[in-house]
């Protein structure tokens, strides 16, 4: 079937205006529009249309683009669809009051303003899509992995694109967009943008055994320049369970919420796990016509800083439209919709059993058009800049045995880092060093933490050693170590150790500590004056061409400051954020200076129309 991915984003069409692009970006300054960009998801046995605004799902009977495409089609090909929209509800304290970023039914979003900021597809083993603890997980071989994420844009600044990413799964949908985009219409009085951006990852399987999951997700980063406290991510869906071709399909859904540990295998052990999801299902079956039962699965979450999160559901709701809010009905504000992420609304989860902490089964007694909503949460603070990651599941099941047996093996999946085969030995991902004036910094994950008893970190003068520990350390998913008495040049590896003492060396890295490199360039901290203007110092040790710009979180250049032949010594220059080619929102942004082959960056928190702030 023909489709046309593209579509004038509604209900805004913005004027034509010139693409902004990384400065390495290879990427054509042409005349672009923002559009709308979407795809259907059909790797296993179901056919969902996903767009890169945030929805999942194609509102089929609606005005909308791609609302003839399959809306989780289940089994393919079947023409019985289970979701008419599902989207994110991204809600935080900001400023001391609670506040929420949709996607469904209101999108409170946009993506970018050029055809680079589109919806993109690929797979597991596609070029620059390697992943660890793949021999070739370091596509562009700089000794980090999975740090040009796919988007079009050159993300770590070293003149390529998308050329280190981390495909996963058998289809693999990625896009970006944001709730600070200045064409966005409140679509409430009260509503205020929570100031961040969010990566929305789409997975899907052709094995067997979880054709039936469509992962999902989120990697969110605070751009304001407030802390989001008390962040909680939901998913909302209106199902309208039924065939196609039924015009009233949405009458008899039936919702409900279901907990409980189950045993199942994924390719490895038997484990069990415990299962927390809300589902919908059609009541009467549509003469057997419609027999599953959509669930929504919480994964996981992974935050750099703060305590764990819970891996149950915060909380499950059914809406009614037919209803008031305090009695079961939608929620109208962003006050509302807090508190249905929070677990604090009317008709919210009761309490667990305090024995198995579980909570009891909870069903609707009557057939109606019904929305649900699940939560997961709280991440206690995302500090500006910061990110934190949270993933669901879509999972649909032959009624409501065969949705839990399904959830669980989605579960198992995200446990085993997106990967239906065995369980992975603890692992190390994303190990870096960075060397300056006070030392080396080693920065990594673990996969599986968990698995070892203890990580030590070794110092040696040359890649064959000999090894010495600098550090014995307990494993934690997200781990650094500073070693302040460093060498002119070392190299550094982790050694996983495991309960019964046997150790696994991982692979090593050189750290070349040359002072006089870090002193070519010097930029001073941003400073704004009384009429607006930010004041930019910096030093050059050397005589030769230089850069000086500005860039937003995208890495995408939004202001040119300074280029060309520049003497040694100090310089000075200024800037209005006011005067930038394209339009500052609040947010965090970066000016970085490059010279002599180094270069160094601050950030720069744009408060919009009354200043600026540098860090």
């Amino acid at each position: 079937m023909e489709r046309s991915r593209f579509a004038t984003l509604a209900p805004v069409v913005l004027a034509v205006v010139a693409s902004p692009f990384c400065l390495f970006a290879a990427t054509p300054a042409v005349q672009e529009i923002r559009v709308l960009d979407y795809e259907v998801q059909d790797a296993g046995n179901f056919g969902v249309l996903v767009a890169n605004n945030g929805s999942i799902g194609s509102r089929r009977g609606s005005n909308q683009p791609g609302s003839t495409e399959p809306s989780f089609e289940w089994p393919s090909g079947s023409m019985v669809d289970y979701l008419w929209v599902a989207g994110a509800w991204i809600g935080a304290f900001k400023n001391g009051e609670p506040h929420v970023t949709t996607t469904a039914f209101q999108v409170e979003v946009r993506p970018g303003p050029t055809a680079i900021d589109r919806l993109y597809v690929t797979q597991e083993g596609a070029p620059g899509g390697a992943r660890h603890p793949s021999p070739d997980a370091d596509d562009d071989d700089d000794g980090r992995f999975d740090e040009d994420r796919l988007n079009g844009y050159d993300d770590d600044f070293d003149g390529l694109v998308d050329e280190d990413f981390a495909g996963i799964s058998d289809q693999m949908f990625f896009c970006e967009y944001n709730d600070t985009d200045p064409t966005i219409p409140p679509p409430n009085p009260e509503h205020v943008p929570l100031e961040i951006r969010v990566e929305q990852t789409t997975l899907a399987w052709s094995d067997p055994r979880i054709q039936n999951v469509l992962g999902v997700r989120y990697t969110i980063e605070n751009q304001g320049i407030s802390p989001l406290d008390n962040v909680y991510l939901g998913l909302f869906a209106d199902c309208d369970i039924g065939p196609r071709d039924i015009g009233n399909a949405s009458e008899d859904d039936r919702g409900g919420f279901w907990e409980g540990d189950v045993t199942a295998e994924l390719g490895g052990d038997v484990r069990t796990v415990r299962v927390s999801l809300g589902y919908m299902y059609d009541a009467d079956g549509d003469a057997n016509q419609s027999p599953g039962y959509i669930g929504f699965v919480f994964l996981g979450a992974r935050h750099p800083s703060g305590p764990p999160v819970p891996q149950t559901l915060a909380n499950f709701r059914v809406f009614s439209g037919r209803a008031s809010f305090a009695v079961g009905g939608d929620p109208s504000n962003d006050a509302e919709r807090y508190q249905v992420l929070n677990g604090t609304s009317p008709q919210s989860l009761p309490d667990p059993d305090p024995i198995s902490g579980i909570r009891p089964p909870v069903t609707v007694s009557r057939n109606d058009d019904y929305r649900i909503a699940v939560s997961a949460g709280p991440i206690e603070t995302v500090e500006p800049g910061d990110q934190v990651e949270v993933s669901y599941a879509l999972v649909i099941g032959a009624g409501l045995d065969g949705l839990i047996a399904n959830a669980a093996r989605a579960i198992l999946l995200y446990a085993n880092d997106w990967r239906p085969e065995g369980p992975l030995p603890v692992s190390v991902q994303d190990f870096t060093a960075v060397a300056d004036e006070n030392g080396v910094r080693l920065d990594w994950r673990l996969v599986d933490a968990e698995e070892a008893s203890a990580v030590r970190v070794q110092r040696a003068a040359s890649e064959n050693g000999p090894w010495e520990d600098r550090e014995v350390l307990v494993p934690a998913p997200s781990m650094h170590f500073e070693d302040r008495d460093v060498l002119q040049a070392a190299w550094y590896r982790l050694v996983l150790e495991s309960a019964d003492g046997t150790q696994q060396p991982q692979r090593a890295i050189a750290v070349r500590y040359e002072p006089t490199v870090h002193e070519r360039v010097a930029l001073a901290l941003p400073i704004e004056r009384s009429d607006g203007i930010i004041e930019l110092r910096y030093t050059l040790a050397y005589a030769g061409n230089h850069d000086l710009g500005v860039y937003d979180a995208h890495g995408r250049r939004v202001a040119d400051i300074a280029s060309g032949h520049a003497a040694a010594g100090s310089h000075v220059r200024f800037w209005s954020p006011s005067a930038s080619r394209v339009g500052l929102v609040r947010g965090v942004y970066f000016v970085r200076l490059a010279s002599s082959g180094v270069s160094a960056s601050r950030k720069l928190l744009v408060l919009g129309r009354k200043g600026a702030r540098g860090q």
